[in-house]
């Protein structure tokens, strides 16, 4: 006998934190997702690489500055 199981996708992503669904902001213009309830934020694949990429040819931003210090 075959099944078939009946699924139904919610079109947004959620929290794996909260299960709140996602609002989508941009970081140096890079899209992520941002829980509004837990204020996680959540990054797809490589796109820490991007930020990182930007943020060190500005060296006057705040996450510039961080990594600047981290890496040292």
């Amino acid at each position: 006998m075959e099944t078939t199981q009946e699924t139904t996708e919610d079109p947004y992503l959620r929290c794996p934190k909260c299960l709140t669904r996602l609002d989508q902001v941009f970081l140096c213009e890079i899209p992520i997702e941002r829980c509004p309830d837990c204020d996680g934020i959540w990054l797809d694949a490589g796109e820490l690489d991007l930020i990182m990429q930007r943020e060190r040819s500005n060296e006057g931003s705040w996450f510039g500055k961080l990594l600047g210090k981290l890496e040292k």
